[in-house]
């Protein structure tokens, strides 16, 4: 990340992880250091976002199956 930059996955479009202006990480997601960064959704955290189906705050297949890609 340059500067004042949170993340940069490449692009200026928000609700993928790294906000639209780069200044933040979004809520539910985690962004490795490779650049661009790649974010990807935390399964487990309680919160449905990106390509999650669902996300019962556990991620041990109960409820909601591994992985939040598909639902219970």
């Amino acid at each position: 990340a340059l500067y004042s930059e949170a993340c940069d996955d490449g692009n200026l479009v928000s609700n993928d992880g790294c906000k639209n202006d780069c200044k933040a990480i979004e809520t539910g997601y985690v962004c490795s250091t490779a650049v661009p960064n790649v974010c990807t959704e935390v399964c487990g955290d309680g919160l449905k976002v990106g390509t999650e189906n669902c996300d019962d705050g556990t991620n041990d297949g109960v409820g909601c199956k591994l992985g939040c890609k598909t639902g219970a």
